[in-house]
């Protein structure tokens, strides 16, 4: 089960809204970023898959599958 906490979430869902950016972003909001992007790497590495293009996509994506299969 991929485990994603109410920041990191929030943060995905700004950065699928385009709202993530190195300028405009709080620097609270870019270390959890950072986060997720290690929790995404890992998952990739530890699954050996395809993310396709976008690596914070396909970790969101499997998470809510995770979700629906508990």
């Amino acid at each position: 089960m991929i485990e994603l906490n109410l920041k990191q979430i929030a943060v995905i869902e700004k950065y699928l809204k385009g709202q993530i950016s190195a300028f405009q972003t709080s620097e609270e909001d870019m270390i959890t970023f950072e986060e997720v992007i290690k929790k995404a790497k890992k998952l990739l590495q530890d699954t050996d898959a395809d993310c396709g293009d976008d690596l914070i996509i396909w970790l969101y994506g499997k998470y809510k599958q995770s979700l629906s299969l508990n």
